[in-house]
Order: C-alpha cells, then sequence, then structure tokens
C-alpha cells in the first residue's frame, strides 16, 4: 500500500519537475507539524500516508489548472472530476479518515477553497497540516533543491499572513515552532540556516 501512494505522489510530482521529491517533502513535514501538536505516532502514520497521496487529485488535472489560482467555472468543475476519480481510487488505499485528509487539503478556512468550500474546523485537522505542508514545500522549492534563508524567511512571513484565511491559525504557529526549532526544511538547505 505504501509503495502505491509513493508512486501516486511520483506521478504528481513529475507533473512540476521543479517539484521534485514534492510527496515526500509534505508528508515528512506534514508528521513534525503533527508532532508538534501532540498527535500519536499511530494518527501521524496514517497522515504520512495520506500526505504521499496527496497529489493524487493533480494526476487527472490539465496543466492551466495545476499552475494557478483563481480557478474559472469550467476549471473548477474539472477539478470536481478529477477529485470524485482521485476518491475512487484512494478509497483502496486509505481509510475513510485519512483519505478525507489528502482529498481535503485544498480548503481554506475562510471557506473558499475546494472541492467542498468547507470552514474553519469542518476541514479535518490532517487536511489542514497537509495544507500548509504542501504550501511550505511549493513556497521553498527551487530548480537547485534549496531555498536561501531569506527566501524561507518571506515564505514564512506570507504564510503567517494567511493564517485565518487560508490556513488554520495553530498550523500556522506550529509551522512556525518548527522554524524557530530548526527543524524546518528548507528546500534541501540546512534546517535553521
Amino acid at each position: 500500500r505504501l509503495a502505491g501512494l509513493r508512486a501516486l505522489g511520483g506521478l504528481a510530482d513529475a507533473r512540476a519537475p521543479h517539484l521534485a521529491g514534492h510527496s515526500r517533502r509534505v508528508a515528512d513535514l506534514a508528521v513534525r507539524l503533527a508532532a508538534t501538536l501532540g498527535w500519536p505516532m499511530e494518527a501521524a502514520a496514517a497522515l504520512r500516508e495520506s500526505a504521499l497521496a496527496h497529489g493524487a487529485v493533480q494526476v487527472a488535472l490539465p496543466g492551466d489548472v495545476v499552475a494557478g489560482l483563481p480557478l474559472s467555472g469550467a476549471q473548477r468543475r474539472h477539478l470536481r472530476w478529477a477529485h470524485d476519480r482521485s476518491k475512487e481510487s484512494l478509497a483502496d488505499l486509505l481509510p475513510e479518515e485519512p483519505l478525507s485528509w489528502a482529498l481535503h487539503h485544498l480548503e481554506r478556512v475562510d471557506g473558499r477553497g475546494y472541492p467542498d468550500g468547507l470552514i474553519g474546523d469542518e476541514i479535518p485537522e490532517g487536511a489542514q497540516l497537509i495544507g500548509i505542508a504542501d504550501a511550505w514545500s511549493r513556497l521553498t522549492a527551487s530548480s537547485e533543491g534549496a531555498c536561501a534563508p531569506d527566501d524561507a524567511t518571506a515564505g514564512l512571513a506570507h504564510l503567517l499572513r494567511e493564517a485565518g484565511a487560508r490556513f488554520a491559525p495553530h498550523a500556522v504557529e506550529a509551522l512556525e515552532r518548527l522554524r524557530h526549532a530548526g527543524a524546518l526544511d528548507l528546500g534541501g538547505a540546512r534546517p535553521g540556516s
């Protein structure tokens, strides 16, 4: 099962060469965030599997949908279609709760996310952690595989500004605690540098 999830993550990562290893980085960071928030080991292990699969929905999407937001009506319909197909495919690999974490990591606490426009605590905590880990990985990715410390600081400042709108404040605070502890991956740079 884990091999299948890694393979799905690899397919999703292949859509954007500068994000090589993205699914693994998201999974690693999501688990560190969960540990910071006191999650039990068993739940953190399920979160890792969910995070490895979080990009599976992107495999079925055209590049213009993957590339950015906001989405047009046609792009949203295609995203819904891809979401539904991913749910069917991942249902054999993930239990119900971890499946919901993978499928809802693009929700926003202000309700403007997708696929369902969930608001605040309606978004499962696992999805919130995958969402912030996904954003951090994307913000700190570079073609060289390392992020300059100034870029990481700017990325963290951006995520802090989005707390309460895009991201759950406690998830952003956990990310900030990891950064201050020197335990935050800077896209290949030495943590804490």
